[in-house]
Order: C-alpha cells, then sequence, then structure tokens
C-alpha cells in the first residue's frame, strides 16, 4: 500500500473521522469496522499477504513499512499546506515532549495501572496452573470449571469475564496514560486549552468503560474461586480506586460524544 492508496483511503467519505481514537481495538466485537479506517487497512494489508499468518520478521518489515508510509504521508500533506518539514527546528519540542512523557510516566494514576497489570497477569496465571495441575492444558480457559468449584452457571460466562479482563488490561493502561498526556500537551503540539481537554476527555471516557467493564468481570470472578478472593479484592479496590481518580482528573469525560460509537 503506498501512499497514493493511504490518501484515497482517508478521502473516502464512508470512514468515520478518528473513530479509531476512541476504541478498545477489539475488532471482532465492535459494530463500526466497516466504517474504520484503521480496520480497513489492516484488512488491505492482509489481503496483500493472501491471509496467511505473519512471522516476527514479516510483522516488523510490515511495522517499518507502515511507518514510513505514515513520514511519506505526513511530509505530502505539508508539501501541500506549504511547509517545509526539514526546515523545522524540533529540538526545544522534543526537550518539552519527554519532560512531560516523564512526568506522566510517573503520574500516580500511570503507576495504578502498571500495578493492575501485574496483579492481573499474576492472577490469571495462578488460576491457569491449577488448570494445568487439574489435568487441563495450561490455558485458563480449558477446564475453568474443574477449578471453579463454587460456579454452578454457564462455564462460558466464566470465559467472557477472562476475556474482558485480558483484552482490556491494556487498553486501561493505554487510555489512562493516554488521557493524562493529553491534557498536558499543550505546549508541544500548539493547541488550544479547548481542543486538548476535549481530546483527552474522549480518551479518559474509553478508560472508564473499560474500568467499569473489568470491575464487572472481576466480581463475576469474586465468588467463583475462593482460594484467590484475597487477591481479587485487592484488585477491585485498586481498579475502584483509579476509577474514581480518573473521574476527578477528568470530570467531562463522560459527556464527550465519540465519534461513532455514542452518536
Amino acid at each position: 500500500m503506498n501512499t497514493q492508496d493511504l490518501l484515497a483511503m482517508a478521502d473516502d467519505p464512508r470512514f468515520i473521522p478518528r473513530i479509531q481514537e476512541y476504541c478498545d481495538s477489539w475488532c471482532e466485537r465492535c459494530a463500526f469496522t466497516d466504517r474504520c479506517l484503521s480496520y480497513a487497512r489492516q484488512q488491505a494489508m492482509a489481503e496483500s499477504r493472501g491471509g496467511e499468518p505473519q512471522d516476527f520478521d514479516e510483522a516488523f518489515e510490515q511495522f517499518t513499512g507502515m511507518l514510513q508510509e505514515s513520514l511519506d504521508l505526513l511530509r505530502a500533506m505539508a508539501e501541500e499546506d506549504g511547509i517545509d518539514l526539514d526546515a523545522v527546528d524540533v529540538s526545544e519540542h522534543m526537550a518539552e515532549k519527554d519532560r512531560i512523557l516523564d512526568e506522566v510516566e510517573n503520574h500516580p494514576m500511570s503507576r495504578a495501572t502498571m500495578a493492575y497489570f501485574g496483579l492481573a497477569n499474576d492472577w490469571l496465571g495462578m488460576v491457569a496452573g491449577s488448570v494445568d495441575a487439574a489435568g487441563g492444558d495450561f490455558d485458563i480457559f480449558a477446564g475453568l470449571r474443574t477449578v471453579a468449584p463454587a460456579w454452578d452457571g454457564p462455564v462460558e460466562d466464566l470465559i467472557e469475564a477472562v476475556e474482558v479482563i485480558q483484552r482490556l488490561e491494556l487498553v486501561i493502561v493505554d487510555k489512562v496514560q493516554m488521557a493524562l498526556l493529553g491534557r498536558r500537551q499543550e505546549s508541544y503540539y500548539g493547541r488550544s486549552a479547548d481542543e486538548i481537554s476535549t481530546n483527552a476527555d474522549g480518551v479518559a471516557k474509553m478508560g472508564l468503560l473499560a474500568l467499569d467493564r473489568s470491575i464487572g468481570a472481576w466480581a463475576t470472578l469474586l465468588p467463583v474461586f475462593p482460594a484467590r478472593q484475597a487477591a481479587t479484592l485487592e484488585i477491585l479496590a485498586l481498579l475502584s480506586r483509579l476509577r474514581v481518580e480518573l473521574e476527578q482528573e477528568f470530570p467531562d469525560a463522560w459527556a464527550f460524544v465519540r465519534p461513532g460509537f455514542d452518536e
């Protein structure tokens, strides 16, 4: 896919502008894949290789190719606006960006997301190990009922809860940190405070939605695994505190209207 192809796709009116900025990247469950430029680009690349799975070398080559295509696209758009990118001095902006990134990385909410990521993976790893010891594969989805004696409902509900947790743990890390980053980038991007705040609110809303779904999933698992209840309660307490803090930091997040999803 070359730069002209990218420009043509970007101009296609069927795609909702910026919808990919406010999603959880769970394409398999998304109702807007046919309106998403990012998804269309992924599909086009998959078709170009005949639907075959990628190995690491191919994936890395594709990534570097996408990066170069993005740079070519940026340069082409700059030339249309009469901007000489080679003449732009970015050293001061890069220093400011590094300062902002360091501030975000050390923010209490950022640290909380990373703590959650570790606790969640430890919890899932322990249960997967229990499944393995019970005679199943080292896979949390294999034989969940075997290690969940307190559960008498459909095993699909347990699988759903685990899938939500696994899928959204990195989304929580990403959206919380990106919201904090967006709120602090006025000077770097030269945007107005209102524009920066609005975008950050939208990203924070994604973080809140991911937190709510994850809290619901952990609440489902809480009574099911008696041996893990202390660890589950610790996770629920951490997520609940993080949710409160995120709402306090971004009080307008819930009012944000995400393109496509909330329209």
